[in-house]
């Protein structure tokens, strides 16, 4: 499949997940991130929030700042290239809907610059067991993976969103683990 059609296919099974589902498998998630050594030793962690039929993080966020960590999450910039990090510390009270309806950071939400993040939470809509992400085709965590640099980067998806082989560029950045609700997986550093 091109990528197209893979994420036309992938995004399909995920909105076929029923809501309790999708609720279910993003709390196995959360256990495993949270037992991740990564997880643990971050002070700073990049989260993205979940939109529609991907893994609900909101209650991830919560359990994060209980945990003491600071949470950054991102904001389409206003060139509408480049994601900005932003502190959240109240989700209820600063997160708006943003960019295609994503919830967002608000105005009172400060800038993070991105080396004061020591973990990376990414999205995608497809996984490989390679680390080969498929993201929603606007690239904007591809840009900001590209100058993530040594930042641990941990992927987060369900097992249906896991394929035998994502089409792929030789300068896409991978992940180092990739999370599921049934499994955990981590990669190598062979590119």
């Amino acid at each position: 499949m091109n990528k197209a059609e893979l994420r036309k296919y992938i995004l399909s099974l995920r909105a076929g997940l029923r809501e309790e589902e999708r609720r279910e498998k993003s709390a196995a998630i959360g256990e495993r991130l949270f037992a991740l050594e990564e997880f643990r030793a971050a002070a700073t962690v990049l989260f993205f929030v979940g939109f529609g039929s991907e893994v609900q993080t909101l209650a991830m966020i919560g359990e994060a700042l209980l945990q003491g960590k600071r949470i950054a999450v991102p904001k389409v910039g206003s060139d509408k290239k480049d994601l900005e990090l932003r502190e959240l510390k109240d989700p209820r009270a600063q997160l708006r809907p943003g960019t295609m309806g994503i919830l967002e950071p608000d105005e009172t939400c400060p800038l993070v610059p991105l080396e004061e993040i020591d973990l990376i939470i990414v999205p995608a809509v497809a996984w490989d067991e390679k680390d080969y992400r498929l993201g929603y085709g606007g690239g904007f965590y591809d840009r900001l993976l590209a100058r993530a640099g040594s930042i641990s980067r941990v992927g987060i998806g369900f097992d249906c969103q896991v394929v035998a082989e994502v089409p792929h560029a030789q300068h896409d950045v991978g992940v180092e683990v990739l999370i599921t609700e049934s499994r955990l997986l981590r990669f190598g550093s062979e590119r």
